[in-house]
């Protein structure tokens, strides 16, 4: 478990999500060996309040242009305060 200032949150993702990338790659490995990296973040609290949508998709882009760095980074949150669960199991309505 980590504890973290709420500010610093997506950079302290970032950060780890990067040094996940970096730990598949050994001394003079080959960056074609590397597998895309995927951290998901489950938050009790809300991080995007200006949506409903509580699970988001995070990932490097060129703004404005829509430019994708694909199969690299992607940090997924879940903001598990958004899930309403009405009469199913928690693991029904996660796959909504």
């Amino acid at each position: 478990m980590q504890f973290i200032v709420f500010g610093e949150l997506p950079r302290s993702w970032v950060c780890h999500a990067c040094s996940l990338q970096v730990d598949q790659l050994p001394a003079a490995g080959s960056y074609a060996e590397l597998l895309p990296t995927i951290a998901v973040r489950l938050l009790t609290t809300i991080l995007h309040a200006d949506t409903p949508v509580p699970h988001h998709r995070l990932r490097s882009t060129n703004e404005g242009q829509g430019r994708v760095l694909a199969n690299t980074v992607r940090v997924h949150t879940v903001e598990l305060t958004k899930y309403i669960v009405k009469g199913q199991t928690v693991s029904k309505s996660l796959c909504d």
